[in-house]
């Protein structure tokens, strides 16, 4: 049985199939976007392998590749909202403290080196490029991309990071939450495969509250915002405690953002983010 399509992100589809009374998503795409699909898929298997054999807290579904399609198990859970909403402090504390030690984890398991930081300004320039071609951008936001490209000037030409594993896309969006554990889905490759994407990512939501974009339903802002203040502040307390953090999370957190403007679909997004741009300090 095939359950109705969903669209999923990067303009992939997501299929629901029945396959021997267990639900399982099937991810394909257009061929052009197979070759990078292929490198997520790769990106969360190896991840898979490595919390189911260590136990963690934080779980992979399986996942296999099938007729050039991405091939997984359907979890059950509760978003981040239901979650929250639900969820006493203790709850919040200690899911918390599980999804700094998990990107703790991808710290200790990445090594220390030198990249160009011509990669970074590659990068704000082929999104500038992309960013002109969206519907909403307007000629003021040129300025957003040149205080990056001045920012960056500052830097050395070599800047150290972890380089490792990384999800690529941490954002409560891409976490289900059960009993057994948080779930987490939808990995993505990186310009700079380093686990400060990750605090970057779940940051956009902590700080900036980025996938409450895209809950439809009313919910407890309030809750959720405390639940978001308090997580961020227990990030930034913990990793600030990394050089490479305090150096570089906001140019990485600036580029993250700048990232998203040229998939902006609603003049409110583009103004959302744009106000985040303005509120990153460099």
């Amino acid at each position: 049985m095939i359950v109705p399509k969903i669209k999923g992100n990067s303009g992939c589809d997501l299929n629901i199939v029945e396959d021997n009374n267990f639900l399982r998503i099937i991810k394909t795409c257009k061929s052009s976007y197979l070759e990078r699909l292929h490198k997520q898929y790769v990106k969360q298997l190896n991840e898979y392998v490595y919390l189911h054999k260590n136990k963690m807290f934080i779980k992979v579904p399986d996942i296999k590749w099938v007729n050039d399609s991405m091939n997984m198990s359907y979890i059950y859970g509760k978003s981040f909202i239901d979650f929250f909403e639900r969820s006493n402090i203790n709850d919040i504390k200690y899911i918390t403290d599980e999804i700094i030690s998990y990107i703790d984890d991808e710290i200790n398991r990445s090594s220390l080196e030198y990249i160009n930081k011509g990669i970074l300004v590659d990068k704000v320039n082929s999104t500038f490029a992309n960013t002109k071609n969206n519907a909403f951008y307007k000629s003021s936001d040129d300025n957003l991309f040149y205080k990056a490209i001045e920012k960056l000037n500052e830097f050395p030409e070599k800047i150290k990071l972890p380089i490792g594993q990384c999800h690529g896309d941490l954002t409560f969006s891409n976490m289900i939450f059960n009993n057994s554990g948080i779930w987490i889905i939808d990995f993505l490759d990186s310009f700079v495969e380093t686990p400060l994407q990750d605090i970057v990512k779940l940051r956009q939501d902590t700080l900036y509250k980025w996938s409450t974009n895209m809950t439809e339903n009313s919910y407890n802002k309030v809750r959720i915002n405390t639940v978001f203040k308090y997580i961020d502040e227990q990030i930034t307390k913990y990793f600030s405690k990394y050089d490479w953090f305090v150096s570089y999370y906001n140019i990485f957190q600036y580029i993250n953002i700048l990232r998203i403007l040229p998939y902006t679909k609603t003049e409110d997004i583009h103004e959302f983010l744009v106000n985040v741009l303005i509120k990153i300090k460099l």
